[in-house]
């Protein structure tokens, strides 16, 4: 087979099959390679690089240079690789598919065993389905030994500034995917140069976004929806991207937009939100709504959720149009008022108008979240006993641990609170003030409750009947809801979560709300029956406020792997789908991913006390939102 002319007198399917393809239905011109296996690899190599390929023609100095859409070394390697490694006796050809911009390598061949994609892209010893194939071609100069062929590939494709192949393996073949080196990764460089130019500029337009308050009010105010102060918000993003020639749209200050074109629908969008959670202003080291610089971080309400990544949504549309490049699909930037506390922003934006067939947010976690559990919150209420509790107050938002919770009690509760109490006392009452750290609902393990922290002390105290119920319910230190009977996980989605979040005495009823967040292995309907029933054992009622289905986006979507491909060659590290507690804003969009901002491993402290983004952070932010645009609509 190595040297004879036709290896095919003995072996059927030995040779090689190259077509041109427009589309994956579409053929406009096919090859066939025969001979020795020596001359196929030589053979296919010339006829891909003289007749499938074009190159693009510049000049240094009087110098031609040639620039081909894959490199020439990267190819050759994996040609070289598919004929050592084929699996000989299915008798199919190995099948290089090519496009416009992307080329396939299809051969069947299997796996040594145990072998993963992970084990391919790793470091690995040689093992040649074929080793005197291999040998011959070791020999010949063609290949090592050393089972380096995809390093060798992946680093000859990181030098011509392509993209990082695709294997997927299938039971008896696999198929390498090599993205071509087009024009809009010909002038990415420019792009990130403007993003670099533009920072300064970045940095001052998001410390404005931050000094504007956007607490979502609970009732309209002023003519608008969600508050003076988120309108202001919209109107200071509108008014900027206005001067970076976008093309805006006020929803009547529920959802703003900004178009990169209006000639035709848009492609892709990009959803982030204005709105931001309470605070208390007490416990943070900075004033929560005047962005302060700080050990190279921005420290601010929304640094993190939601107003850093929009702005940096923003810079990377700009750094783009500054650069010279022209999209060939339109990008549209939503910016929404109401994501903290329903998402009604988004109902009324869907009256109006429809969504982009690809959307991300970047209200989420890198590298990329595809799945979301679903989210149930539900409000429970019980008459106001003979506690003797004068005021308790607890809680700030509905999707937050709470940080804080204050009771007053008559004076004569006093000596019966432990000393290392937080109390101010007087001859009338006592002012009992319990502190624990804010957290998302979403990850409640990290923080810790106020409201389960004052209920378990006032349980310990005698007659207060309602507290000792609601601990029973709350257990302090307990997320999971299993005191409620609705604790649960599977594989896929993690364990189910549950908090008290908000909890307060309004005249003659306690009122409560509580946040689940559950997987995709049961269901709304069944964890509300269990928590109904548990709640009427201790005394309360409740209804759903709202219920959101767990969210899930095919992991092989190309959408999903594109962007899995930016956030690896940005930050080096591997790429891959992660589930979440939930929500975040696309939780209701159909195909819709969220693609950062937050970075594994660290805690920005998002919903919390002293909320920050680093800057470089932002700086990764802009990049790789810049470089999905140029990927999905360059």
């Amino acid at each position: 087979m190595l040297f004879h002319q036709n290896p095919e007198k003995w072996i059927n399917g030995a040779y090689i099959k190259i077509g041109f393809f427009e589309s994956d239905s579409e053929i406009s011109y096919m090859d066939e390679i025969h001979g020795s296996l020596i001359s196929q690899a030589d053979k296919v190599i010339d006829l891909i690089f003289t007749k499938y390929l074009k190159a693009n023609i510049t000049y240094e100095g009087v110098t031609r240079v040639e620039t081909f859409p894959f490199p020439k070394a990267a190819i050759r390697e994996a040609v070289y690789n598919a004929i050592v490694h084929k699996n000989y006796a299915t008798q199919i050809p190995i099948q290089i598919s090519v496009y416009k911009d992307k080329l396939y390598i299809s051969n069947d061949c299997i796996l040594p065993s145990g072998w993963t994609v992970e084990t391919l892209m790793g470091k690995h010893r040689s093992k040649p389905f074929n080793p005197n194939i291999a040998n011959g071609f070791f020999r010949a100069g063609f290949i090592e030994t050393w089972g380096r062929g995809i390093e060798k590939i992946c680093e000859a494709c990181r030098n011509y500034g392509t993209t990082l192949p695709k294997y997927t393996v299938y039971p008896e073949d696999i198929m390498i995917r090599f993205e071509a080196l087009n024009v809009a990764k010909n002038v990415a460089n420019g792009s990130k140069n403007k993003i670099e130019e533009n920072k300064s500029a970045m940095l001052d337009t998001l410390q404005t976004l931050i000094g504007i308050p956007s607490v979502a009010t609970a009732a309209p105010e002023n003519g608008t929806p969600y508050g003076t102060n988120c309108a202001k918000a919209l109107d200071f993003m509108l008014q900027t991207a206005e001067s970076f020639g976008l093309h805006t749209t006020n929803f009547d200050y529920h959802v703003g937009v900004a178009d990169t074109s209006t000639d035709t629908a848009p492609h892709l969008g990009i959803l982030a939100h204005l709105d931001v959670v309470p605070v208390m202003e007490e416990n943070w080291h900075t004033p929560p709504f005047t962005a302060t610089i700080q050990n190279d971080c921005i420290y601010g309400r929304g640094a993190i959720d939601d107003k850093g990544p929009a702005v940096a949504a923003l810079y990377a549309i700009k750094a783009i149009a500054d650069a010279g490049i022209q999209l060939k699909k339109p990008v549209r930037l939503l910016l929404g008022c109401n994501e903290e506390n329903g998402s009604t922003d988004l109902e009324y934006y869907n009256q109006k108008d429809t969504m982009p067939p690809l959307v991300f947010t970047p209200d989420g976690s890198y590298p990329l979240i595809s799945i979301e559990k679903g989210m149930m919150r539900i409000q429970f209420e019980a008459p106001a006993t003979k506690d003797s509790i004068l005021l308790l107050k607890a809680g700030t938002a509905p999707n937050a641990v709470p940080a804080q919770a204050v009771c007053v009690l008559p004076a004569l509760y006093h000596k019966l609170l432990p000393e290392n109490c937080n109390i101010i006392a007087n001859s009338d009452f006592v002012k009992l003030t319990w502190n624990g750290q804010a957290a998302h609902a979403s990850t409640p393990e990290t923080g810790n409750n106020a409201i389960t922290g004052l209920l378990e002390l006032l349980a310990k105290l005698p007659d207060f009947p309602m507290c000792k119920a609601l601990s029973a319910c709350f257990p302090h230190g307990c997320t999971d809801g299993s005191n409620l009977g609705i604790a649960c996980e599977d594989a896929e989605s993690g364990a189910l979560t549950c908090i008290c979040s908000q909890l307060e005495i309004q005249g003659d009823k306690w009122v409560g709300m509580m946040d689940i967040r559950y997987p995709i292995s049961t269901t709304k309907e069944a964890i509300f029956q269990q928590v109904q029933k548990r709640l009427k054992e201790a005394g309360c009622s409740c209804k759903v406020i709202i219920q959101n289905d767990p969210h899930v986006v095919p992991k092989e979507s190309p959408f999903v792997q594109t962007l899995l491909r930016i956030y690896e060659e940005e930050t080096g590290e591997k790429g891959e789908c992660i589930a979440i507690g939930g929500g975040t804003y696309v939780h209701d969009i159909p195909g819709g991913v969220a693609f950062g901002a937050e970075f594994p491993n660290w805690d920005y402290h998002m919903h919390g006390d002293d909320e920050f983004v680093p800057i470089e952070h932002l700086m990764k932010d802009v990049r790789m939102m810049a470089a999905a645009i140029l990927e999905l609509c360059g």
